[in-house]
């Protein structure tokens, strides 16, 4: 119960000492009454109460009400009033504030004491009076502060949760207050939180299923020898299970953190030998540390991180393990987080292989079935690239490497999305039903493949891209089919025509690039046909197609170095404005919500202006622009 309002409640100042002063208000005596009334129900047999005026008070009222003497009444220290130190007195409440945030639960207010030793004083309370006292209803006349930490100490919250769930939440218990406290003793350390370990079990005693006794047996073996002994344990061999610990043993991998090297990873080894002859596992994978942005270790006092969920709820699971996966945490160094790298692969790895998918969509078409088969550059040119990935992925996953396999994901995703589905926009939009099939179902083997790459990283987005790609003869989940096996025997980017098709697109993505920097310098939109682009060296002409179309030329020329014709003529200009026209029709038709399956056709020219007209059904949208 807490004491009713007393005259410091009132003036509202600190007191936490008076034991002749600071008494109850005729409003507080009357509370407690009305209190004292309804405990008359609760059979109280022994008070235990503060020494301080206000809770002598209030439990001598109760005691005349419950029918126990005053001199009944038992004082213990151990129930008074917080101490908050040089604050005594005062009325700075919101200073008394800021400090305790500040502070934390172990730093003691100055001249006063801690959240943590009055969190001990109360548990000691309690614990005593539970050893001590049996068949009694007892009643403990204390301050806000008692509920409070009574709560810590019958949950076992220990240190951080206490500070966290109980002395940080606002709100107290009102002013002439009681409740029924719930109280089962548990094993804790001097902090009161619950603890498993020796020698806080002992505090329990525990009984078998017929209610027996049972007792610890005091010596017990190395901790780390029973680690050790999990790879049998776990198959409770050698009582059974033989056949199966004997099939599973040595182990392919086990991981942990770089602190495990002289422990668990050596124990595990160190029982095998001893035991069977042979090691406990085969590989190992082993992280560093994840410490803040700025180095320091993760502390929940600081708050210098930002809880998981809360990333996975703006990121995504994926970005997170992709983030964490391809860093050198997984090389055992430390790696200091940074939210931002979340944020990141979010946009640049997992929502740019969204895109690639919803580009798909744009298109399926569930008769056209996945095919690794096309003739056409480009569609060669992206299937050398994921078996090339595929490879790398492989090799870089059997030797338990996951950097080196994870990373080449992103620059695959980069090429995939930068240049295979930018080069392939107009092959999907154009009449060559042939080409446009065999890109749709060059895509859809790609985009089905890639996801059996990338779902032990990114399981998510994996499942997601499976499931918009399969096909009637594919398994249910994407976690449930084959690894994609490497064509050519391993060797695929030995092969010299696989290779040069790799690294020729490569100088047409570097040409293209130096190009466009040409007409940047120029201020000519990249919309504006120019007549042609010098290279000084050939081409292949399905190369060079590509490259014509990414820089807008009429033709690639070969010379000495690398030129641009920037010269415009009139036919050069009027194809410029059907360009920007048919640019203008693209934003109009995505403003009104058509998709690219939805017919458009063009009307009459009228005064020098052009009038398309864009239809799906009996929706019609007109757009008249000016032909200059």
């Amino acid at each position: 119960m807490r004491h009713g309002e007393s005259e410091n409640n009132v003036q509202k100042t600190f007191d936490v000492n008076s034991r002749t002063t600071n008494g109850l208000t005729e409003k507080g005596k009357q509370v407690a009454s009305e209190s004292a009334e309804k405990l008359v129900a609760e059979k109280i047999t022994k008070i235990y109460c503060s020494p301080l005026l206000r809770t002598r008070e209030t439990a001598e009222i109760v005691a005349e009400k419950v029918g126990i003497a005053k001199d009944k009444i038992i004082y213990d220290e151990r129930l008074r009033e917080f101490d908050v130190g040089t604050f005594d007195g005062t009325s700075a409440i919101d200073e008394f504030r800021a400090l305790r945030s500040e502070n934390g639960i172990e730093e003691p207010i100055p001249g006063g004491e801690s959240y943590l030793d009055t969190i001990r004083r109360f548990g000691s309370f309690l614990y005593e009076i539970e050893n001590t006292q049996s068949n009694e209803r007892i009643l403990i006349v204390s301050h806000g502060i008692a509920f409070k930490s009574f709560e810590s100490v019958t949950k076992g919250f220990g240190k951080e949760k206490s500070w966290k769930k109980v002395l940080l939440v606002h709100g107290n218990a009102e002013k002439g207050e009681y409740r029924q406290l719930d109280f089962v003793p548990l094993p804790h350390n001097r902090d009161y939180g619950l603890d498993y370990h020796l020698p806080y079990i002992d505090q329990i005693q525990l009984e078998n299923e017929k209610c027996e006794a049972l007792t610890r047996i005091p010596e017990v073996v190395d901790c780390w020898v029973e680690s050790g002994s999990m790879p049998f344990a776990e198959y409770h061999y050698p009582f059974e299970n033989r056949e199966e610990f004997e099939k599973r043993t040595p182990s392919d991998f086990v991981s942990e953190y770089i602190g495990q090297t002289r422990a668990w990873f050596y124990y595990l080894h160190a029982m095998g030998v001893e035991l069977f002859g042979k090691l406990a596992f085969k590989h190992v994978i082993t992280t560093g540390t994840i410490l803040a942005a700025d180095g320091a270790k993760f502390s929940k006092s600081k708050g210098n991180y930002t809880d998981s969920y809360e990333l996975f709820n703006r990121y995504g699971a994926d970005a997170f393990r992709y983030y964490l996966m391809s860093s050198v945490l997984m090389q055992a160094e430390d790696l200091s987080f940074r939210d931002e790298y979340v944020k990141e692969v979010h946009a640049r790895v997992v929502n740019m292989l969204r895109n690639i998918l919803a580009f798909y969509s744009l298109y399926e078409d569930d008769s056209i079935h996945s095919s690794d088969s096309s003739s056409n550059v480009l569609d060669k040119w992206i299937l050398v690239r994921f078996q090339e990935l595929d490879g790398t992925v492989t090799e870089a996953l059997d030797m338990y490497d996951v950097p080196r396999a994870t990373r080449p994901m992103r620059e695959f995703i980069d090429d995939f999305s930068t240049w295979y589905i930018r080069r392939s926009r107009d092959r999907m939009k154009g009449e060559n039903k042939e080409d446009k099939n065999a890109a749709l179902a060059t895509l859809r083997y790609v985009l089905k493949e890639f996801s059996k790459v990338i779902a032990p990283v990114m399981p998510f987005i994996a499942e997601e891209v499976f499931q918009k790609v399969k096909e009637e003869s594919d398994t249910e989940s994407v976690h449930l089919e084959q690894w994609p096996k490497v064509k050519n025997n391993w060797n695929f980017f030995k092969a010299k025509s696989d290779k040069k098709m790799v690294d020729d697109m490569r100088k047409v993505r570097a040409l293209a690039s130096q190009a466009l920097q040409l007409r940047q310098k120029a201020n000519i939109k990249v919309r504006q046909p120019l007549a042609s682009l010098a290279i000084p060296e050939e081409l292949s002409e399905e190369l060079a197609q590509i490259l014509s179309e990414e820089v807008n030329v009429k033709k690639i020329i070969i010379s000495k170095e690398i030129m641009l014709d920037i010269v415009l003529t009139q036919d050069l200009i009027k194809d410029g404005d059907e360009r920007e026209m048919s640019r203008a029709v693209a934003d109009a038709r995505k403003e009104e919500g058509f998709s690219p399956k939805d017919a458009a056709h063009a009307e009459e020219k009228i005064e020098g202006k052009y009038s398309v007209a864009l239809s799906t059904g009996e929706v019609r949208f007109d757009l008249i622009r000016d032909a200059a």
